[in-house]
């Protein structure tokens, strides 16, 4: 079993990161026990911020672990970064030509042996020359290598708009998050809206 999420300061025992916040990775065994807890800013490619948040995480039979955030020195850069089940950094893809954003779900799909990393994206910025509005959520498809991406989805009005969770059904994608916008025939009533959308 395997725990992300962020703490402040060194409310992590054992595992200080020295930040105002600090994000973690923890694995666990079947007895609830706690097998071995990182913080991936002390990695040598994820250190000098103030911030980092772990939003995301999936492992796959190849005995990988992903991880995905943002980190945060002067603006938000999105993050996904990969381990090994013993906590062990291997690397990772950072939008540092990207201000403001933050990877937030991320899931992965096998066919024939090939896995696939979804990660849902929060940018306003656009990507390959979508984008609707204030802020636009993207789904991002990397392969394991965690090589540059490409763009699997956008959903996208004038208003806000943020992926949070990503899941997958035989060649189905479904995409779960809120909007202050309009999507298809729905308005939002001027605060957040959840949705579920599927491509």
């Amino acid at each position: 079993v395997y725990m992300v999420g962020f703490v402040r300061g060194n409310d992590l025992p054992n595992a200080t990161g020295g930040g105002v916040k600090n994000g973690f990775i923890a694995s666990y065994k079947s007895d609830g026990s706690l097998r071995w807890k990182k913080v991936p800013r002390k990695t040598k490619s994820l250190q000098g911020n103030i911030f980092l948040s772990v939003e995301a995480i999936q492992s796959n039979s190849k005995a990988r672990i992903y991880v995905s955030g943002a980190r945060e020195k002067v603006s938000w850069n999105a993050f996904i970064a990969k381990f090994d089940t013993s906590g062990t950094f291997k690397n990772k893809h950072e939008r540092i030509k990207a201000d403001n954003e933050k990877f937030f779900g991320l899931h992965h799909t096998s066919q024939n042996g090939n896995f696939t990393i979804y990660a849902a994206l929060s940018t306003p910025n656009s990507i390959s020359g979508q984008g609707s509005g204030k802020r636009d959520g993207f789904v991002l498809k990397y392969d394991t290598g965690l090589n540059p991406p490409t763009l699997a989805h956008h959903v996208g009005t004038p208003e806000k708009d943020r992926i949070l969770g990503i899941a997958s059904h035989n060649t189905r994608t479904y995409v779960s998050g809120w909007t202050c916008g309009k999507l298809g025939s729905r308005q939002s009533m001027n605060a957040p809206d959840g949705f579920v959308k599927g491509f």
